[in-house]
């Protein structure tokens, strides 16, 4: 990773610290991305930081030229960091597979809806 700028570098390392694999040193391979709505491939993306989340969207609008709605995918971001905190308070023994405590899975939660609003 030497050479990358401070930001790449750190959305690197969270990446892969979350499971996901950098191919060819560019493209990141999110688990679960769907055909379908821009916005909801974009949805876990607020969790690695603004840069990235910044970065990320300004390289997909060059090469799609596509408009993203960044208000819509901090909503989407939101839900799901719900669900997440919704599935740790009913399958608590499940969550520990997160590497996130119940308080950190809230406290995620908690900002998303807050950066959604």
């Amino acid at each position: 990773m030497a050479g990358l700028d401070p930001a790449r570098r750190q959305a690197l390392a969270i990446a892969r610290r979350a499971g996901v694999e950098a191919r060819g040193g560019r493209t990141l391979d999110f688990e679960e991305v769907c055909v379908g709505d821009r916005h909801h491939e974009f949805r876990w993306m607020p969790s690695y930081g603004e840069p990235f989340l910044a970065r990320a969207l300004d390289v997909y609008r060059e090469r799609t030229r596509a408009t993203i709605d960044v208000a819509r995918v901090r909503r989407l971001h939101a839900l799901v960091a719900l669900e997440q905190f919704g599935w740790s308070l009913r399958e608590p023994d499940e969550h520990r597979r997160t590497c996130r405590t119940l308080a950190d899975t809230r406290a995620w939660a908690e900002c998303a809806l807050d950066t959604a609003r």
